[in-house]
């Protein structure tokens, strides 16, 4: 599913009609005050630890500090301290 934050300035223009009207699925889209705009996938049915190291790619010293973040709480969070490096992951999916 595709989640946009669009500018307020775009809220009149035809990117919102772009965004809901002509993808499909629509996008969910929220008007926000900030001038970017984000387009964020949700997903589902990924391997958390494979995410992690595709995103800090060879940056090992970024586990810890994302250990510190959280989301949600009704999550039950796996540690990533067993991320292993992106090369040697193998995701398959299907």
């Amino acid at each position: 599913r595709l989640v946009a934050v669009a500018p307020q300035a775009s809220a009149q223009s035809g990117l919102v009609d772009l965004l809901t009207r002509q993808l499909d699925p629509p996008a969910t889209v929220v008007i926000d005050s900030d001038p970017d705009l984000v387009l964020c996938y949700e997903t589902e049915g990924l391997w958390v630890p494979y995410v992690a190291a595709r995103l800090i790619g060879d940056r090992g010293d970024l586990v810890p500090i994302a250990a510190r973040l959280h989301a949600r709480s009704d999550v039950a969070w796996s540690s990533l301290a067993y991320a292993v490096a992106p090369e040697q992951v193998s995701c398959e999916v299907g």
